[in-house]
């Protein structure tokens, strides 16, 4: 694993462990260190982390995406899954 580093190093095309050190997320408002897995909205030019691929809605027959944004100050790689017979 390597050290954390400035969010403006991160890659924007794959999944990343990012640090945010407090404010808002999902509409919460917390103080204290968070820690998250995401990812770059190209189109909307935002973090959002991993949770919001499951928060689906359903409005008016239309499926719908609600992103949790996070405006994280460092990041570092996702560490590789455990190895066969480690899981």
């Amino acid at each position: 694993m390597t050290d954390w580093q400035p969010i403006e190093t991160a890659p924007k095309d794959e999944w990343i462990l990012t640090y945010q050190a407090h404010g808002q997320h999902g509409g919460t408002v917390f103080a204290g260190g968070h820690c998250y897995v995401a990812k770059w909205a190209y189109g909307d030019q935002f973090w959002y982390d991993k949770t919001s691929n499951i928060l689906e809605i359903e409005n008016l027959g239309n499926h719908v995406v609600q992103y949790h944004t996070c405006v994280p100050t460092h990041w570092m790689p996702l560490p590789l899954p455990p190895k066969k017979g480690e899981e």
